[in-house]
């Protein structure tokens, strides 16, 4: 998710804003003076949902003491299994409709050239769908998936779309097994700052460098939410050629609050934790997000 996105969903609730560049230090100071106010919330809109709450999340870090509540069961139908095999079979036909020529625009944040792909956006979303149906549920047996109720209508869990006007997707799915109930997020996006720019505004304790597992540079957020049991989540990036890569992972139903409007922030005070621990560890999230096939050139 852009920083530039995270920044306007942090002014809405934290008083005077933080400055449109947005480190994890700059992001926790912020916190320190809101800590009592008892409303934060996201944009709402399946992997970047997540990844605004991800990010709004660190400004009232801290984890506080508290059983695990009985979840309550996802609303909607669950999917025992997902069938990447259709999604595939559009992504290995030839791309048709309208591409994007080679164009570039510069980052007025940071001067970094962001390269927009040239790939249809509905085959880019079919063969990222593919990769994803196909490999997140491995990493989770005996899983029933359900629709993130802010994707849109008519997709099933973790399915790829295009996520607002600019060359990037988002795919999601609440999460349900024998541990409880989370969320899961991915989201695919040309690349909008460099890895050096990444690290040097990545400071722990909220966020670490880690190096993936073909030596690209990640990041890792960490942070809790709530008063309402130990509610946790995590942000990963990974920084590949070109393509910026995100997960999260939240140990609770994200949807399990009030439905926000088209545009406006969902509600997460009364946010419960679903279950004792993340939906998928951050190794494996490093692991999904690494894969060269979440490239949006291939």
């Amino acid at each position: 998710m852009h920083d530039t996105l995270v920044s306007d969903a942090l002014r809405s609730y934290v008083s005077g804003g933080p400055p449109m560049t947005i480190d994890s230090a700059g992001v926790l100071a912020a916190g320190r003076r809101v800590r009592t106010r008892r409303r934060v919330g996201v944009a709402a809109g399946a992997a970047a949902g997540v990844a605004a709450l991800a990010a709004v999340s660190v400004v009232v870090a801290g984890l506080l003491p508290g059983p695990v509540s009985a979840p309550a069961p996802p609303a909607g139908p669950g999917w025992a299994s997902l069938d990447p095999a259709p999604f595939c079979a559009a992504a290995a036909a030839p791309a048709t409709g309208p591409g994007t020529a080679p164009t570039s625009t510069v980052n007025e944040k940071n001067g970094h050239v962001i390269e927009s792909p040239t790939e249809p956006a509905d085959h880019a979303a079919a063969r990222l769908s593919c990769y994803l149906l196909g490999e997140v549920p491995r990493r989770l047996p005996g899983a029933t998936f359900y629709r993130d109720p802010d994707s849109p209508g008519g997709t099933v869990p973790l399915q790829v779309y295009r996520a607002g006007v600019e060359p990037s997707f988002s795919s999601s799915a609440i999460v349900a097994d024998a541990r409880g109930v989370g969320t899961i997020g991915f989201g695919v996006l040309p690349a909008y700052e460099s890895p050096a720019d990444a690290t040097a505004g990545c400071q722990p304790p909220a966020c670490t460098v880690r190096t993936g597992p073909r030596g690209e540079v990640v990041t890792v957020v960490v942070a809790g939410l709530t008063r309402n049991g130990q509610v946790q989540l995590v942000n990963v990036r990974v920084y590949l050629a070109r393509t910026i890569t995100f997960a999260s992972a939240v140990n609770a139903n994200t949807a399990a609050t009030a439905p926000a409007a088209p545009g406006e922030a969902r509600v997460l005070n009364d946010l419960r934790a679903g279950r004792p621990d993340l939906p998928l560890s951050i190794d494996t999230l490093i692991e999904l997000i690494a894969a060269p096939a979440l490239t949006l050139f291939p």
